[in-house]
C-alpha cells in the first residue's frame, strides 16, 4: 500500500492516526518500529507503570481500563475490532 508518498505495511496507510503526521515522520516511524502479536486476553501494559513503549493497534481489539482501591475494573476506552481492510 502506498499513502503519502511512501510504502507502508499491512493496512496501516489507512490509518487515521498516520495520516495526521507527515510523511517523513511516519517513514521514520516504521523504520524503528517492531510488529507485535499478543493472545485474547494478554495485559500489555500496567497500570501505573512508565510507558516504555507506544502501541499502534492494527488487528484485533483491545480495552483500557483502570482498576479501583478496591480491585473493580473501570473499563476508560474500547478499541475496536481492526483488520487490515480498516487499519
Amino acid at each position: 500500500m502506498v499513502s503519502q508518498g511512501i510504502a507502508v505495511r499491512s493496512g496501516l496507510a489507512d490509518s487515521r492516526f498516520l495520516r495526521a503526521i507527515p510523511s517523513v515522520d511516519v517513514k521514520s516511524i516504521l523504520a524503528v518500529a517492531t510488529p507485535r502479536r499478543y493472545l485474547a486476553g494478554t495485559v500489555i501494559v500496567n497500570q501505573g507503570l512508565p510507558a516504555d513503549y507506544w502501541f499502534l493497534l492494527t488487528h484485533g481489539r483491545g480495552q483500557y481500563f483502570f482498576i479501583s482501591q478496591g480491585g473493580r475494573k473501570i473499563p476508560l476506552m474500547w478499541f475496536p475490532r481492526r483488520n487490515a481492510q480498516s487499519a
